[in-house]
């Protein structure tokens, strides 16, 4: 996987991005001038996570997948609630879980993706991982050894399909709003939720 940020980030949002970079065992790649259709090119063979802002502030994790094509698109708000130095981060295999409390369609779906075409190498089994990926449906939390030292909030999500629309743009073939219901299928044109 390629993490990378929108252009001129700001501090926090390349510290998201060393941070996730860190957790995830892969490269962080330093933006610059290049447009997206360069940042695709320069990683065609990886997974490529693009940290989007709002006002300042990490807003928006994009999922591109190695076709160049995207997969999910994650409207957040961040909180990093204990400090780990980065030697702490790279200990253990990564997993994957679903939140144990969680009850929406919602949180199952985003996991689905999640484990099925965003990212490889992930162990669906949480045993004997020094590193935890939990989604639930207003969050994921990057936990290591039972520390959690970063929650994303969920505030709206968007999966991809494989259609198109008349303009040859990727189609949302499911999104849920602040609150993480279901608000439908589309078919047609990519509706965006209000930042808040």
């Amino acid at each position: 996987m390629l993490i990378t940020s929108s252009r001129k980030p700001s501090d926090s949002t390349r510290i998201l991005c060393k941070k996730l970079a860190v957790f995830f065992d892969c490269h962080y790649m330093t933006r610059g001038k290049m447009s997206l259709s360069e940042v695709l090119e320069e990683g065609r063979e990886n997974i490529i996570l693009l940290v989007g802002e709002f006002h300042g502030n990490p807003g928006s994790l994009s999922f591109y997948g190695t076709d160049g094509s995207l997969y999910l698109s994650l409207h957040i708000s961040q909180t990093s609630p204990s400090p780990l130095g980065t030697d702490e981060l790279k200990k253990g295999q990564i997993g994957l879980s679903l939140s144990e409390n969680e009850t929406s369609g919602d949180a199952e779906r985003l996991y689905r993706v999640i484990a099925d075409t965003v990212f490889e190498g992930f162990i669906p089994d949480t045993a004997g991982c020094g590193r935890l990926l939990t989604v639930s449906s207003d969050a994921l939390s990057f936990s290591v050894r039972g520390t959690v030292f970063l929650k994303l909030y969920i505030k709206g999500m968007k999966i991809y399909g494989t259609q198109e629309n008349d303009a040859g743009q990727p189609t949302a073939e499911w999104s849920a709003g602040m609150t993480g219901r279901m608000t439908g299928r589309m078919t047609g044109q990519i509706r965006w939720f209000p930042w808040k």
